[in-house]
């Protein structure tokens, strides 16, 4: 291994300024196996103070980000709107306008798109651009609510069907929970056309665990973890949070469903803000 010495110096020799381009460098011969060692391990997280402007500027160029990284950067640039310095103040709003601004280019192109003709998976997109963006809007309880029901409104029609696909269940699901109405929720999951599907079975999970029935998540989570590696990222990474939590709300054992049964119809309904 290289002393501290060659980090120390390290203006002197070549800087890939990513891990990929250090992969790169060192692959052709023009960086050490340190300085791959170094790009993977240094990383400051997005959330930590005080927060790095260029990097959040780096992630916000990317056109396409998923719904996780959209919230966390909002997060960020909401606790920023009220910094000391008022250039970075304004970088945060203009940021969060950015992020919004995306949103509703592609809610007005799939509004276009339905005026040209019905499209269930048109319908089901708009519904989920609408459930995202109710979702960066959690500082917002009205403007929340009102994405909340532009986005049911449009999955409507395509949930009244006796047999769902996945795709319409899970956004049905989501949205209906973000309202609060767990049970509504529940029914939609027994119209799914597979109903142990591992998607499946993981919205099960979360609507246990916004109702804090944490025996049911933790039942959930150990049966989705037999087949861990099948599953999407960013379920494994809920599921080892779920996994690795302990609490003491658990049902007995006896009144924890299997997880590929459905809740019972007599159990009390406990719905609420979620």
């Amino acid at each position: 291994m290289l002393s501290f010495d060659h980090f120390r110096d390290r203006r002197r020799a070549y800087q890939p300024k990513t891990p990929a381009a250090a992969l790169r460098a060192v692959t052709e011969g023009f960086a050490d196996l340190e300085e791959l060692v170094y790009q993977g391990t240094n990383v400051k997280p997005l959330i930590e103070e005080p927060y790095d402007l260029l990097e959040l500027l780096r992630v916000l160029s990317r056109q396409e980000l998923d719904l996780r990284t959209n919230v966390l950067l909002v997060r960020v640039f909401t606790q920023m709107l009220t910094d000391a310095d008022p250039e970075r103040a304004l970088f945060a709003a203009e940021s969060i306008t950015t992020i919004e601004s995306r949103y509703a280019r592609r809610i007005d192109d799939l509004k276009k798109a339905l005026a040209g003709g019905s499209s269930p998976a048109t319908r089901i997109e708009l519904a989920q651009r609408y459930y995202e963006l109710a979702l960066l809007s959690e500082k917002s309880p009205s403007i929340r609510a009102f994405y909340l029901r532009e986005a049911f409104l449009n999955v409507r029609d395509e949930s009244a069907a006796p047999v769902l696909d996945l795709s319409v269940v899970s956004v049905t699901v989501r949205i209906l929970s973000a309202l609060g109405l767990h049970r509504q929720a529940e029914s939609i999951l027994l119209k799914a056309r597979e109903r142990v599907d591992p998607e499946i079975l993981f919205l099960r999970a979360e609507i246990a665990f916004q109702q804090g029935d944490y025996g049911a998540v933790s039942v959930i989570a150990r049966h989705l973890a037999k087949d861990y590696n099948r599953l999407r990222e960013g379920m494994r990474a809920t599921i080892d949070q779920w996994c690795g939590d302990q609490s003491q709300e658990t049902r007995s054992p006896a009144n924890t469903p299997r997880p590929d049964e459905p809740a019972r119809p007599d159990e009390p309904a406990r719905d609420g803000a979620s």
